[in-house]
């Protein structure tokens, strides 16, 4: 082969070897389209998915499929009937449960018992049927005949229970617990018709500072259906009237909607118009569709109607019409303020509206029947707290001190005789002891006692008195005011004292994020009676399939339920103008365990609140009274810095030892008084988990005393070169952002030389963060 043959042959090689390279790299391309999994699945699969769900064998055809798919509308248009019509359960025959009116004052002139007797009595009027029995403040009346609309099981098997509230905090929340519809009530009495314009807010007289509390107080707690009622407008001149109402209005939309009903209650309207307002509003509130609470969706409760003490067989006998269909003996119930009781009988009562009007008949649960009796086999006992075992405890080796006990305590076991000789010694030094001491006075009494309390708060919150010659101007953390908070962390470290002895307990993290601390390290032992959930998520999914399966139905039907251990004295104070609430719990709910709760400052309220104070906490239709103690909220840490004080700026986990709830749950928290509540916070339940670790930090700080580059010499963090060498392997860092680590110690004064990644400023202030 010639030269010239060979290099052509070469250049084909190499252009063939090219092409391969280029076919196989190519360039991905980004803009190619990326189709849904599921839209290319063949009629086959879907066929044979229709007749997994159908469990069948048989060839699913066209017509097949469309009944299987009409089936499914119709149950759900079937569900939002029922739901119209107040029936939870889809197969149940049983008429629609009525609904719950809270008529709230939102000034000091609004009468709402003026409103609250004119309802009713259109309510009589209409009605065919009137009650037998009065029975308390809170009883049922049937709807009138002219309020219901022509769809049969609207407003023609309904009734109301009116519940009105004073201006009471507890009053207003408790009728709002349990409300289907909230009726706001306000008053023209208090308004200067001719200022009017100048300042609205001055001379209106709407809502008044306590009804603005009142409000955000139940947007917390959870508001349903609103209405808007406006009253005595015939006391203000006919021409100012559109003035006023168009005023009022624009209060309250501007609170919570324009698509919210408000209504104008005038006596003096010519043509009854009076009445037919009233009517209106009773139509209004039969057409509401009520509003589903997240908190209430697994939970009955009813108001109590009239009660009934049974000396005999000590047991309390409560009457009234039930929302859900989850009371059963086998779960405890709570009553609001009272506590949590068990139930012995559950029977199903005569209804005491006499109301022809009613289209569906009680079908399944016939009247005057015993439907369950408490097995207490398969009845939730009420146990509050985990029995403790000891010997669960970490087992250490006795001391020197210890063992020498022991060998004594033989010793005189053996030896009878040498024992009673010694008793007897005993016996008379204590007596020469007894007769020396002198009696102590009362006055004497109150000073040791107030000492030994200032004792135990030492010991309990660990402050050191400012002794350091840098904190001699400065007051402590607990004097301090709000704007003197920036480092709440800082304690003194004491002279007369070495650090290593007083901060021993204390450890230093790395990181407070990453650094694994051991949950059940040197724990009390009144914690272990706390319960503890392996899998939390997983038993409140439990819980709630529980309530729903052994639970009654008895969705409106008026009940009449046995309370065990319910007294007539504890019911003796009860306020009239105050509802009784009885609701049903979920399994374990009684036992008690941490508690961790997402909080969140109101704009109003400007105290200071610290941990450790004594608060009032409300969930749903619970009231506990707890110590909490506040930390960071910090999703992707295993340790959580405590907090001294709830500040405005940020969000904090509130802890406290309470009663097992199960999310979703609506948590206020206030500050008692003499005359009412004193709204702080609000939130939702975080979780219940004993073993989430809450970590106390102090900063021990120091002032650089001499600066070489990236070098210094602090001074005024310790006084002992002994403490320097202890916390040598503990990281330091500045305020004003410079990390460092303690190099050696210098001279005997305390003084320490550090290494930081930066130069240090004189200004600067170095701190040791030491947690417990």
């Amino acid at each position: 082969m010639c030269i010239r043959d060979r290099k052509e042959c070469v250049a084909s090689i190499k252009l063939e070897v090219n092409n391969k390279a280029y076919m196989q790299f190519q360039h991905k391309s980004h803009n190619k389209q990326q189709n849904k999994p599921h839209a290319h699945k063949k009629k086959g699969s879907i066929a044979k998915q229709l007749l997994n769900m159908q469990g069948g064998n048989a060839a699913l055809n066209k017509e097949t499929r469309f009944n299987y798919h009409k089936q499914i509308q119709d149950k759900k248009r079937q569900e939002l009937f029922n739901k119209r019509r107040g029936i939870t359960d889809t197969n149940s025959t049983a008429q629609g449960c009525g609904k719950i009116i809270a008529l709230i004052p939102l000034s000091q002139f609004a009468d709402v018992r003026e409103l609250h007797d004119k309802l009713l009595a259109q309510c009589q009027q209409g009605a065919e049927g009137v009650m037998q029995d009065a029975g308390s403040a809170f009883s049922a009346v049937p709807c009138p005949q002219e309020c219901s609309s022509g769809i049969p099981g609207i407003g023609q098997n309904q009734h109301f229970i009116f519940v009105p509230s004073t201006r009471n905090d507890y009053a207003v929340l408790d009728a709002a617990k349990v409300a289907d519809v909230v009726c706001f009530v306000m008053s023209c009495k208090g308004t200067d018709h001719l200022n009017i314009k100048l300042d609205p807010d001055k001379y209106c007289g709407a809502i008044d500072e306590l009804g603005y509390k009142h409000i955000n107080m139940l947007r917390a707690q959870g508001i349903p259906e609103v209405t808007g009622v406006l009253q005595h407008l015939e006391e203000l001149p006919a021409k100012k009237h559109s003035l006023i109402k168009k005023f009022f209005q624009r209060y309250f939309e501007s609170e919570f909607s324009p698509k919210e009903k408000f209504f104008v209650v005038n006596k003096k309207e010519e043509g009854g118009n009076y009445e037919a307002t009233l009517r209106h509003m009773l139509r209004h509130f039969v057409s509401l569709v009520p509003k589903e609470l997240s908190w209430r969706k697994h939970r009955s409760y009813f108001v109590v109607d009239k009660c009934n003490y049974v000396p005999g067989s000590e047991l309390m006998e409560v009457y009234g019409y039930v929302h859900g269909n989850c009371f059963t003996t086998r779960l405890p119930i709570h009553i609001t303020g009272y506590g949590t009781f068990l139930l012995a009988q559950i029977k199903s009562e005569e209804d005491p509206l006499k109301n022809s009007l009613k289209a569906k008949k009680y079908e399944e649960v016939k009247q005057g029947e015993v439907l369950e009796v408490a097995d207490p086999d398969t009845q939730e006992a009420l146990v509050f707290e985990n029995p403790p075992d000891p010997f669960a405890a970490e087992q250490t080796w006795p001391t020197k001190e210890e063992l020498k006990g022991a060998v004594k305590l033989r010793e005189i076991a053996e030896n009878p005789k040498e024992a009673t000789e010694l008793e007897a010694m005993d016996s008379n030094s204590e007596q020469m002891e007894s007769d020396q001491e002198e009696p102590m006075g009362e006055e004497e009494k109150e000073v040791v006692d107030s000492e030994e309390d200032k004792d135990e708060e030492k010991d309990e919150d660990e402050e050191v008195q400012p002794i350091s010659r840098k904190h001699k101007k400065m007051t402590t953390l607990q004097e301090r005011s709000e704007q003197d908070l920036e480092f709440p962390d800082e304690v003194d470290t004491p002279v007369t004292q070495e650090a290593s002895a007083r901060f021993q307990r204390y450890k230093g993290l790395k990181s407070i994020k990453t650094t694994k601390w051991d949950p059940y390290e040197n724990l009390p032992v009144t914690y272990s009676k706390l319960f503890e959930f392996k899998n939390f998520t997983q038993s409140r999914k439990l819980a709630a399939a529980f309530s729903e399966t052994h639970g009654l139905k008895l969705h409106g039907i008026y009940t009449k339920f046995s309370i065990k251990g319910l007294k007539p004295e504890m019911l003796a104070n009860h306020p009239k103008d105050v509802p009784i609430i009885i609701s049903t719990l979920m399994r374990h709910e009684t036992k008690v365990t941490t508690l961790h709760i997402n909080l969140m400052r109101t704009y109003e309220d400007q105290s200071l609140i610290q941990s450790k104070e004594l608060f009032e906490f409300h969930s749903g239709f619970k009231r506990m009274l707890a110590r909490p103690i506040f930390s960071e909220h910090n999703l992707h840490s295993l340790n959580h810095k405590k907090l001294r004080f709830f500040r405005h700026d940020a969000h904090v986990i509130a802890t406290i030892f309470g009663q097992i709830q199960y999310p979703p749950s609506q948590i206020c928290m206030f500050r008692k008084r003499e005359n009412g509540l004193d709204f702080l916070a609000h939130g939702s339940l975080f979780s219940s988990d004993p073993k989430r670790i809450i970590l106390k930090r102090i900063l021990l700080t120091g002032n650089p005393h001499k600066i070489s580059k990236r070098r210094s010499v602090i001074r005024y963090m310790f006084f002992n070169p002994k403490d320097v060498n202890y916390f040598k392997p503990v990281g330091i860092f500045t305020k004003k952002g410079l990390r460092g680590t303690i190099l050696k110690a210098v001279g005997t004064h305390g003084l320490m030389k550090c290494s930081f990644n930066d130069t240090i400023q004189h200004d600067d202030t170095v701190c040791l963060p030491l947690y417990k």
